[in-house]
């Protein structure tokens, strides 16, 4: 499986959709450090980042869901959840590899 690759320059639409794509799943990004207020669809993970970060970093499918989940505050300053197309949580001990459809 390729490398997923993300950008401080890319917009949500586009990394959700990408995602989506790549693995199957949702990825419901937050605005920020928030755990409530959704990202815009138009916006940069630049614009929409808690803190000045370099936002660009790789994803691998034999990472946890855990730690993508926080790869993504680390790098990018940007909450994100990891959910199945249907909505459900994805616990965050299991590879993102191993849920995807």
């Amino acid at each position: 499986m390729a490398t997923f690759k993300v950008s401080g320059r890319m917009k949500v639409k586009t990394l959700k959709k990408h995602f989506k794509d790549e693995y199957g799943l949702m990825l419901d990004v937050k605005k920020g450090k928030s755990k409530s207020h959704r990202a815009p669809d138009g916006a940069t993970l630049a614009e929409i980042r808690a803190e000045k970060k370099n936002g660009n970093f790789s994803l691998r499918a034999n990472s946890l869901v855990g730690n993508i989940e926080k790869k993504f505050m680390s790098e990018c300053g940007v909450s994100v959840n990891i959910k199945y197309a249907n909505g459900r949580s994805i616990p965050n001990n299991v590879t993102l590899g191993s849920v995807k459809k």
